[in-house]
């Protein structure tokens, strides 16, 4: 809960980028990724990093929503989803608030459960990696690196979005350890197999 309030207060008041220049080339920026991510004009290292963004809320939801049933004290599904759009934002309360469950119960099963736990949903969140890796390595990424450090110091949406990702990245561990546990991988007899 905590990193998600300092998140929150430094996005509102501490981030660059805030005068109406800096925040019209942040509107620019946006309008180019959604309307022709693969422009020149697109800092490779930060289109790789804002694609990312669509993954990452992904593995929550498979990670998260099959366990999810009668999770207490809120609701999983509408913060999950609304991650897609607000990352840690939207995501960063229920992560603070959440049952905890050592054991975590079974699964339970409906055609969106279904889904985010069968092998072609895993195959599609692999092959997206797998493209965002090959688009990375064919952009030579890293040789954006100072531009990218340029645009993190100046602009609200590159600041904001770069510690969104470290932060989704970060508080990832819980829900993956309960997903591992869910799946038995701590049993007995499992190290083997």
């Amino acid at each position: 809960g905590i990193s998600w309030a300092v998140f929150v207060g430094y996005a509102a008041l501490y981030a660059p980028g805030r005068d109406s220049l800096a925040q019209a080339a942040d509107n620019q920026l946006l309008m180019k990724i959604l309307t022709n991510p693969f422009s020149s004009d697109v800092n490779p290292l930060f289109f790789a990093l804002f694609g990312a963004m669509g993954l990452i809320p992904l593995i929550y939801a498979q990670l998260l929503i099959p366990g999810s049933d009668g999770q207490k004290p809120l609701p999983a599904s509408p913060f999950i989803y609304g991650a897609f759009g607000l990352g840690f934002f939207m995501l960063g309360p229920y992560l603070a608030l959440r049952e905890y469950r050592p054991n975590p119960p079974e699964p339970f099963t409906s055609k969106s459960k279904e889904f985010l736990t069968s092998k072609a949903n895993a195959f599609i969140s692999l092959a997206y990696f797998a493209y965002l890796v090959v688009y990375s390595v064919q952009n030579q990424i890293l040789n954006y690196l100072p531009e990218f450090l340029a645009m993190f110091k100046s602009s609200l949406f590159v600041n904001v979005t770069s510690f969104d990702f470290l932060l989704l990245n970060f508080w990832v561990w819980e829900p993956m350890l309960e997903d591992m546990r869910r799946r038995g991988m701590f049993n007995e007899g499992n190290a083997s197999e």
